[in-house]
This record gives C-alpha cells, structure tokens and sequence, in this order.
C-alpha cells in the first residue's frame, strides 16, 4: 500500500489480481489499519499468452476483484488489455484515449515530401477515424490488444466496504458445511433402507 497525495493505492503484480483471498486480504487489511484503498492498481505483462483468450480472462478476473472489494482497478498491461474499472465491475470508456501507433502515424505523413496534399488529408482522415474507436474495436466489440496507447479517464471512488471483504470466505465454507450435511443425510437414509429391507426378509 502507498499514497499519493491523499489517495491510498493498493498495488497488485501480475496474476496477484486472479487470487481472491490475496486481493481481499490486502483490502482488509489496509481497512483495518484505516488506510482503505482508494484504488487498486494492477500492472502486468500478459506477454506469456500472447494472441489466446487469457488475455481477455484476465480482465474479466480483474472486474470481479473489483466487484468483491467494492474498489475501482486501474490495469496497466503492457501486452494485454489495459483498463479503467469502477466498483461496479464496469469497464469505463476512457474520455480521452491517444492511441500511439496513430499519433506516430499522423506525424509521419505530416513530414512525408512524397505525398500530395490531398494524399496526407485523405491519410490523416482515415488514421484519425481509426483512433476514435478507442481501445475497443466497434466490429467486433473485442477489447484491443498490445495499444501503443494511453487511457485517460477519471477514476470513480467508492467508499462502500463489500461482504466478502468484511467477512471472507465464509459463504464457500458455509456452502462446503451444507454439501456434507446432505451426504451424510442421504448416505445415512440409504444405510437406513437397506438395514430395514434386510431385517423384513
């Protein structure tokens, strides 16, 4: 945990992000010693399952852990997907979103003698169409991967403290507790049909 200014971040490496009770302890914790976290923020490398459905996986993990604390993440991925998550599990549309790739590109036909002047408007046009869509392809409704690209939004905070960071694990373990109950109870009723069938005959 560190701060900035009057934020608390707490930060998340890598897959720490996958890991519910890790997350919800650094959560917790910082609760406790009344330094709750403002924000989550989880920088990573995605590179290791690069052009697979992981990547999305990911960011879909992350929306839970940002669900569960009732905390908004900030996820800087440098080979997957980058994202601005509220405490509500939303992905938010960045308001501002420079995409690299398109910046170097439109400076690149500014400074090229070898167009015309109607090739670098046409050029410029059709780079500035492409960096609208963000960091979303408006096609496919796919996230975009590997930008070249900086997200800039206001972060929502959220002051709210979920269950799940007040009181844990209980509702799995309560759930494991009741499985057992029915076990026991329907291998006891059948130990008991058997056990009344032999004594009839």
């Amino acid at each position: 945990m560190f701060q900035h200014g009057e934020w608390h971040l707490a930060p998340l490496i890598c897959f720490e992000d996958t890991v519910p009770h890790l997350v919800r302890g650094v959560v917790a914790g910082a609760r406790q010693q009344k330094r709750a976290p403002d924000v989550l923020v989880n920088l990573t490398n995605d590179g290791w399952f690069h052009g697979s459905s992981e990547l999305d996986q990911h960011l879909v993990t992350a929306v839970f852990r940002s669900v569960e604390c009732r905390t908004p993440m900030v996820r800087a991925v440098n080979t997957g997907i980058s994202a601005i998550i509220d405490g509500d599990g939303v992905i938010r549309t960045p308001t501002i979103f420079i995409d690299g790739d398109a910046e170097i590109a439109l400076e690149t036909a500014a400074r090229d003698p070898s167009l015309s002047d109607v090739e670098r408007e046409e050029r410029k046009t059709s780079i500035e169409q492409a960096r609208r869509t963000g960091h979303r392809n408006p096609m496919t409704g796919r996230w975009r991967r590997q930008l070249n690209a900086v997200l800039v939004d206001v972060v929502p905070l959220d002051s709210r403290q979920s269950l799940y960071v007040r009181t844990g694990d209980w509702f799995a373990a309560l759930c494991l507790l009741a499985s057992m109950v029915i076990i026991v109870a329907g291998l006891s009723g059948a130990w008991r049909r058997r056990r009344a069938t032999a004594n009839g005959q």
